[in-house]
């Protein structure tokens, strides 16, 4: 799943630069509350990168997540079409 892959890349870059706090804002409602414990996660292949996700996450100080409706973040909508 595109999503969890660029949550886990924008972690990744965060830690690199020594960040402690993180506010991670998505489109994907499911990643972003399957994120948060909020809905389970029940397809093998999404655990497997939520599991990724966790792993760098834990070692933040604070994570907060955000869901953004696509319909208003037309900007990311076109990059995710391009991709």
């Amino acid at each position: 799943m595109a999503e969890y892959s660029g949550m886990n890349n924008g972690v990744q870059a965060a830690l690199d630069i020594g960040a402690t706090d993180l506010v991670i804002v998505g489109d994907s409602r499911l990643a972003i509350q399957q994120s948060l414990g909020a809905i389970a996660c029940k397809k093998e292949s999404l655990m497997t990168q939520l599991n990724r996700h966790r792993e760098p996450v834990a070692r933040l100080k604070s994570v907060k997540y955000l869901h953004a409706v696509r319909e208003y973040n037309a900007s990311v909508d076109s990059l995710a079409t391009e991709a």
